[in-house]
């Protein structure tokens, strides 16, 4: 009297409401499993590595110029100049010379600049190794009669 049959129509609710959770567990994992993977080191969503690891650095940085970009992402500074002069082209970056020194922006009168930001911001929310390197960096310039490293 117990046993449940083919027939039993609470049997199939229960079925029912057993696949609904597992269908929602499973989209879950999904999404979060094709964020993880998307948002991997060395991800190529605009173009290559370099290319993407150099955008999203200038929107943790807001300012900054090849040199250092260079330096925080390991990369020869030729290849960081080639891909700021691509972007730069592209009208997606913006540079300006202070002293010798030439300074890299995003172009806030990029069509697309709001939504570029945010998702250079939320990919480098994920990157920690980006962030440990950016944040044991000094961004401010020695005080003057300072004595220096020859």
């Amino acid at each position: 009297m117990g046993e449940r049959t083919l027939f039993d129509q609470e049997y199939w609710q229960d079925r029912q409401e057993y696949w609904q959770n597992h269908q929602e567990y499973w989209q879950c994992r999904q999404e979060d499993w094709w964020v993880s993977s998307m948002l991997e080191e060395g991800s190529r969503l605009f173009g290559t590595s370099t290319r993407t690891a150099v955008l999203v650095a200038t929107r943790l940085l807001e300012e900054t110029y090849p040199s250092e970009l260079a330096e925080l992402l390991d990369v020869r500074p030729y290849s960081v100049q080639t891909v700021l002069s691509a972007l730069e082209r592209e009208k997606v970056l913006i540079s300006r010379l202070m002293g010798r020194t030439r300074m890299i922006c995003l172009n806030p009168r990029y069509f697309a600049y709001a939504e570029l930001e945010a998702l250079l911001w939320k990919l480098g929310e994920r990157d920690v190794e980006l962030q440990a390197k950016l944040a044991a960096r000094r961004r401010r310039p020695r005080r003057a009669g300072k004595p220096g490293l020859l």
